[in-house]
């Protein structure tokens, strides 16, 4: 199972309800009507659930500028496992998620069944209700609640064995609701064409520094906090470091790098010299039996 999450920072709830319950995707329970799961929240329309979300959102304790409103969360299991999994098994995970995300938020869930494989689209609030403290996860819990998620999937549901993932070979990295739309029409991020020009760059380069001159070399210029280099500034966005995979130990290994290119200069420079003092010594001996023979 895949799980994604991705983020708006504009109270955009009725927007993602209504792409989440399109006619021709959810898929629909016995009435007919959209088969919605639903926690923390009432309501019988779209424009009720899109209401209540905008009320919850008022009571933000911390509103400051450039908080997420809406999460936009994704579930989704192999195109092997579509005749495995039903709408009663994909609660019971949702549920599942909810417990382990955050049971205090609101949260609209649809599924979807328009493309070859099964998955579930979650509208989430930015905020807990009634505390009014953000949804966010850091990067560590969302890790583990993968984890968790399908250990809880594994257990219960075994039959869905196409849809078991090996996270340590999983990005980390969490899309933005933008850059997701843009990978869906078969366009290329800002960041994700510069995270390919950097892995370019970083190839190439034997040192932090040389990294560096590379980078203004190639038009991307740099910013600083606390009076270190803390990364790019592409002329549409500042992306740190961290966030294109570029950590200190990264840092090092270039550095380290340069060592072992300085160590194989000096070893080549030795091996030159050694072969030079051969040579001259073989002609020395060479004079010295031409001049006994005379």
């Amino acid at each position: 199972m895949i799980l994604k999450s991705m983020s708006r920072q504009a109270p955009s709830y009725g927007n993602l309800l209504t792409y989440m319950t399109r006619d021709k995707a959810e898929l629909k329970d016995k009435q007919g009507k959209p088969l919605l799961i639903k926690h923390n929240i009432t309501g019988r329309t779209l424009k009720d659930l899109d209401q209540a979300f905008l009320e919850n959102e008022k009571n933000r304790a911390n509103n400051r500028k450039g908080s997420v409103k809406v999460f936009h969360d994704i579930l989704s299991w192999h195109y092997s496992d579509r005749q495995n999994i039903d709408a009663s098994k994909i609660e019971a995970i949702a549920r599942e998620y909810i417990r382990l995300r955050n049971d205090k938020g609101m949260y609209v869930g649809s599924i979807h069944q328009d493309k070859e494989h099964t998955h579930l689209h979650f509208c989430i609030s930015g905020t807990e209700t009634f505390t009014g403290r953000g949804m966010r996860v850091s990067k560590q819990r969302f890790q583990e609640i993968k984890e968790q998620l399908q250990a809880f999937e594994k257990e219960r549901f075994p039959e869905l064995i196409h849809s078991v993932v090996d996270f340590e070979k999983k990005s980390k990295y969490r899309k933005t609701e933008p850059e997701h739309q843009l990978e869906k029409r078969g366009k290329v991020s800002v960041k994700e064409t510069t995270k390919t020009l950097l892995e370019k760059i970083y190839k190439d380069s034997v040192s932090k520094e040389d990294f560096f001159s590379k980078l203004i070399e190639n038009g991307l210029t740099m910013y600083e906090r606390g009076g270190k280099v803390a990364g790019i500034n592409s002329g549409e966005r500042h992306m740190r470091f961290t966030t294109l995979g570029y950590d200190e130990l990264k840092f090092t290994e270039l550095d380290s790098r340069q060592d072992r290119i300085k160590e194989l200069t000096d070893l080549r420079g030795k091996e030159a010299e050694m072969q030079e003092r051969e040579l001259s010594e073989e002609k020395d001996a060479e004079d010295r039996i031409q001049g006994l023979g005379r």
